[in-house]
């Protein structure tokens, strides 16, 4: 059986490497932070010459990468997307909890448990 898995706030493929470390392939990833357009740019994509790592990481898995907002591609009504996906991936933002953060960078931060 082959599964569709989509990834929406992508980031840098971390989710799409363990996809594929499980035998996942994943289909279409998204991923575009209006907030920081410029790291975004920077973000491997097929569709940018200077940034190939996520195409090449990922592209002969088939995966496709949108650099749009999540909100961008929902206004598309998710136009190219399965109708029907296996796996649907939505990770937060995760720059906020991280410790390589620039206002956390040096100390330690205690997050809640959930």
């Amino acid at each position: 059986m082959i599964l569709t898995p989509l990834v929406l706030f992508a980031g840098g493929g971390g989710v799409e490497a363990g996809m594929v470390q499980a035998g996942i392939r994943p289909v279409i990833a998204v991923e575009f932070d209006p907030s920081k357009p410029d790291l975004s740019r920077a973000i491997p994509s097929a569709h940018f010459v200077n940034a190939k790592t996520h195409h090449r990481n990922f592209s002969k898995y088939g995966c496709r990468v949108i650099q749009l907002t999540v909100q961008e591609v929902a206004q598309s009504g998710f136009l190219g997307f399965p109708c029907r996906p296996d796996y649907l991936h939505a990770s937060p933002v995760c720059a906020n909890f991280s410790q390589a953060h620039t206002a956390k960078a040096g100390r330690v931060t205690k997050l809640p448990m959930i």
